[in-house]
């Protein structure tokens, strides 16, 4: 089934020209400090019908729409496959990954396959860190760390020492108990030594 562009108020974007198919571009004015390369980018990307279909159906980036038609074409994306994807960047891709490979363990019946991302830029996570556990090993300060992830997937990493730092980066969760201290002394307070 495709979609016919209509106009007045039943077109899919909302606004058309008024005499018939195309919807109105958006148009960026110059701002001070912005060159001219980056108006031009920034009315691309405003106009792209990809960049509005991904931000309406939730993917990371256009670039899910290119892997879909990938994976629809050469079948690669399997449940139970296990995929690396160099340089992943906002996510997209690993979003596509992780639905097509059931890394959720979603699609009851079928494998459940691995996604990993690895890129320099930061990003948010595509699967929630549930949880961090340290094993020693045993030559002390030597030890394992695994990260715990949503779907029961897991990173295992030998570390030769660990020092960090824990930080509260979130506001104050609302709770009925307060957790204390072995020696009894409220949460908020510094423990007794």
């Amino acid at each position: 089934m495709s979609e016919k562009k209509t106009g007045g108020a039943g077109s899919r974007a909302g606004k058309t020209s008024g005499r018939g198919q195309r919807d109105l571009r958006v148009r960026v004015k110059t701002a001070k400090g912005r060159k001219l390369s980056s108006k031009l980018w920034l009315e691309r990307q405003l106009n792209d019908p990809y960049v509005v279909r991904a931000r309406r159906e939730g993917f990371r980036g256009r670039a899910a729409y290119k892997i879909l038609e990938l994976d629809d074409k050469y079948r690669f994306l399997l449940p139970g496959a296990r995929v690396v994807d160099l340089g992943c960047a906002p996510g997209g891709w690993c979003q596509v990954a992780v639905a097509r490979v059931n890394a959720l363990g979603e699609k009851s019946g079928k494998a459940v396959g691995k996604v990993l991302g690895v890129d320099l830029k930061a990003k948010r996570a595509v699967m929630s860190l549930l949880a961090i556990e340290f094993e020693p090993a045993t030559e002390p300060p030597e030890g394992y760390v695994t990260l715990h992830l949503a779907g029961g997937g897991a990173i295992r990493l030998h570390v030769e020492c660990i020092e960090g730092e824990l930080r509260d980066l979130g506001s104050a969760w609302e709770t009925v108990r307060r957790p204390e201290h072995a020696d009894g002394t409220p949460g908020d307070e510094p423990a007794k030594t």
